[in-house]
């Protein structure tokens, strides 16, 4: 099987064989992530699935970053465009301060994308991480989800002229998916600008992202 899977450059697209990552099992009857406020809580917090998944399933007290290349990649991370040298899987460093951009494609849009097939997600909430710079702060933008690679794009949650993401460098927001989203599992999950961000430009600097809800070994076992 192959996937089409945007590399560095001016938008370029090649089709690369997908990875073959480690994937150990977890629980096929699903394991809950909930997200709870807590005021001492600063930056992603330690109770989202990339964590989970970045801390050997929980066994580890050190966060490796999950969609770091290797044999042992749990997510694949990717870019609409990126300039040479950009690392896409810096969107999901999570806790460190980093500088990652993604660019329009060829097509205009501007997103990041989070694979975790074939494992998948029954969403409930969602965090986003700035990148280390002041500025280009995104304001109106969509998540959207699907569950096969054949599958169109759900968007599951919309944010319009939103100013809660403009607090400095590295700042972190949280955000609920609406309800009738809670039972439908997805394995991929994308940010999408619809709008330029508050420098009146395309790019989209991520430099983590969390989820909240149940996770799955497979979509047959979230189905």
């Amino acid at each position: 099987e192959a996937v089409r899977r945007r590399v560095m450059g001016e938008g370029l697209v090649m089709t690369l064989p997908k990875l073959h990552r480690h994937m150990s099992l977890i629980v096929a009857e699903g394991k809950k992530f909930k997200f709870v406020p807590k005021p001492e809580t600063k930056g992603l917090g330690d109770e989202g699935i990339i964590h989970f998944l970045g801390t050997d399933q929980g066994k580890s007290t050190s966060y490796v970053n999950p969609a770091m290349p290797g044999p042992l990649a749990e997510v694949a991370v990717s870019y609409s465009a990126a300039k040479e040298n950009t690392k896409p899987f810096l969107s999901l460093d999570n806790y460190g301060s980093v500088k990652s951009l993604a660019l329009p494609g060829s097509d205009g849009m501007t997103w990041v994308e989070f694979d975790l097939s074939p494992r998948c997600v029954c969403p409930e909430h969602y965090s986003l991480k700035h990148y280390d710079r002041e500025g280009y702060y995104i304001r109106t933008w969509v998540l959207e989800a699907r569950g096969r690679d054949t599958d169109s794009w759900t968007i599951i949650s919309e944010h319009k002229d939103e100013k809660s993401m403009a607090t400095g460098p590295n700042c972190v927001m949280t955000w609920p998916i609406d309800r009738k989203y809670h039972r439908t599992p997805f394995t991929t999950f994308r940010v999408r600008l619809k709008e330029k961000n508050s420098q009146g430009t395309w790019h989209l600097g991520i430099s983590g992202f969390e989820l909240y809800g149940s996770l799955y070994n497979s979509m047959a076992d979230g189905l």
